[in-house]
């Protein structure tokens, strides 16, 4: 708070009433308590609530705000969809893993001298998609002589 705005409440009837009854309700909460415990809660209670009074306040002058809630909008927004490209690559990325590990079976598969029907029953490829691995595996051993 600004010096200008603390001499400006304390000038004000109206603020100098509210601060005199919340002091006297503390004092009244602290002369009731019965252990110093309870005083010291009551008090940090009244304090609690004046600080939420004022956060409240501010908050509803920003949301009040039209640029300021542009703003957070545009934020949610950004981060909504950041979300969603992160989730969509993890996908992606988890498909094309999915998709190395078959074509990797298939290619041990052939390896080991597997019959293509019975290799495309347990890889779910296709006999053609297993005829180009094979010729792809073909290729990679001729490069590697």
């Amino acid at each position: 708070m600004t010096d200008t705005a603390s001499r400006s409440e304390s000038s004000d009837p109206d603020m100098r009433a509210k601060k005199r009854s919340r002091l006297k309700r503390r004092t009244d909460l602290s002369a009731d308590a019965d252990k110093p415990e309870l005083s010291k809660t009551a008090n940090e209670t009244i304090d609690t609530r004046e600080a939420i009074g004022r956060v409240d306040s501010v908050l509803r002058s920003l949301s009040a705000d039209p640029d300021f809630r542009a703003k957070l909008l545009a934020r949610e927004k950004f981060k909504s969809d950041l979300k969603a490209a992160i989730r969509a690559r993890a996908d992606m990325a988890r498909k094309e893993a999915q998709e190395q590990a078959r074509d990797d079976i298939a290619r041990n598969a052939l390896a080991k001298g597997l019959q293509l029907a019975d290799i495309a029953a347990v890889t779910g490829l296709t006999t053609e998609e297993i005829e180009r691995l094979s010729g792809v595996e073909q290729a990679e051993t001729r490069e590697k002589r």
